[in-house]
């Protein structure tokens, strides 16, 4: 995601704590932003835009898979859980919440047009 796009999101999260949904408008957003309007609306053409990519979906609302080992929560469509509501958000095309038993492993696929982040957390 791109910085601006980020401080688009970010700001947005800002009027929307500020003034409830009946407030947020891509223009409160955009002077919240220091930014013109213009530049708002090329990122995030409409207000459902805007609203979908503050969605917050939670754990269980997401598609599961339980291999065992490895228990995932997908946020889009992923292996075999697909939601054609929920496909990729840009050129964001994963973000899984996965727990790994102790002694699994997750291995990485590298491509050549990917970049993964990986963060560990450990209990305990």
């Amino acid at each position: 995601m791109s910085p601006k796009i980020e401080h688009i999101l970010y700001c947005a999260m800002t009027v929307l704590k500020e003034s409830e949904d009946q407030g947020l408008t891509r223009r409160k957003v955009a002077e919240t932003a220091d930014m013109k309007m213009s530049n708002v609306q090329y990122y995030l053409k409409t207000k459902e835009l805007l609203l979908g990519a503050l969605t917050v979906r939670q754990a269980h609302e997401r598609g599961q898979a339980d291999f065992g080992w490895l228990k995932s929560a997908h946020t889009f469509s992923f292996g075999q859980y697909h939601d054609p509501k929920h496909i990729q958000y840009g050129v964001l095309r994963v973000i899984n919440d996965d727990q790994v038993d102790g002694g699994g492993r997750i291995t990485m696929n590298r491509g050549d047009n990917a970049e993964m982040l990986l963060f560990e957390i450990q209990e305990g």
